[in-house]
């Protein structure tokens, strides 16, 4: 007698997952609804991921690997400068394709729901990586650390809503752009 076929995978709870956190928010996702969704009854669920925590905790690891994937292949040109600005553009572009979740990448979740640390380095070890050709590797963090600084800040702030003042948004995220390559290049100047 063959074993009954599985009725869904890893990779489709979590993008279910993912879809009902998109719409149903951090607080009403249960396991219920997630098999619900796919046609499970939650036992089944439970054979893929343990609680809650560990379903939320993959979803926003998935993120990550995505968010790092977009930033590597926004880095495609071998100029710094230009495969810096690729990659804050793809960085914001990739916020606002996930505007409702992106904000979870940066709570205070508990610790069973925080990505692990190895998978946040990945995804971005493709800034990290254009950044040191630019800076001494003892301070590539810091100016990953300020690229990154600028642009979830930015992108928090416009997808708060918070820009009503008026002025051209999208000006102003270049002019932040080539600020912080300004200040890259001072951090260059020290390294020769």
């Amino acid at each position: 007698m063959c074993p009954a076929p599985a009725k869904t995978s890893y990779s489709k709870i979590i993008r279910t997952a993912q879809h009902l956190l998109e719409t149903q928010g951090l607080e009403n996702l249960s396991m219920q609804m997630v098999a619900s969704s796919l046609g499970i009854r939650a036992p089944s669920l439970y054979k893929h991921v343990e609680n809650k925590s560990q379903l939320v905790k993959a979803v926003l690891e998935a993120m990550l690997v995505e968010l790092g994937e977009a930033l590597a292949n926004a880095a495609q040109t071998h100029n710094l400068e230009d495969d810096l600005r690729a990659m804050m553009i793809a960085y914001r572009a990739f916020a606002h394709e996930h505007s409702t979740l992106y904000p979870l990448l940066y709570s205070r979740l508990s610790s069973e729901m925080q990505p692990d640390t190895k998978v946040s380095a990945t995804a971005v070890a493709p800034l990290l990586e254009t950044i040191e050709q630019w800076v001494d590797r003892e301070q590539s963090l810091s100016a990953a650390r300020i690229v990154v600084a600028f642009t979830h800040g930015f992108v928090h702030m416009e997808l708060a809503g918070v820009f009503r003042l008026g002025g051209n948004v999208e000006e102003a995220f270049e002019l932040g752009i080539e600020s912080l390559i300004e200040v890259l290049h001072k951090f260059h100047s020290h390294k020769t």
